[in-house]
């Protein structure tokens, strides 16, 4: 261990994540159809993955678009492709519904 590190301790962070999930978008409790997240984490987290030089205000709009859709309240917009990580936490102050991730999609965690 390096210095000053011996006072940290590691372990493996045990998260539940599905990659490339497709779920159903509702608009007034219709199924319109689907959307395929690039990650959902512990059934309650979208992180969708970007490759642009910058992002824009369309890109963060998406990232809250598919928090309604999707019935969620958190989502992590990450940039690769900018000289250095680009990082935006979403959330949605009027998307706070528990458990709306359907039972049939929560069995593939």
């Amino acid at each position: 261990m390096g210095i000053g590190i011996g006072s940290f301790s590691y372990r493996k962070a045990e998260l539940n994540f599905a990659r490339e999930l497709e779920i159903p978008i509702y608009y007034n409790n219709f199924n319109i159809g689907t959307r395929r997240v690039d990650f959902l984490v512990q059934e309650t987290i979208t992180v969708e993955l970007k490759a642009l030089v910058k992002l824009e205000d369309v890109h963060l709009a998406q990232g809250l678009n598919y928090l309604v859709a999707y019935k969620l309240d958190k989502g992590l917009l990450l940039n690769f492709g900018a000289k250095s990580l680009e990082i935006k936490r979403l959330r949605h102050p009027l998307n706070k519904m528990p458990g709306t991730i359907p039972s049939h999609l929560s069995n593939k965690f």
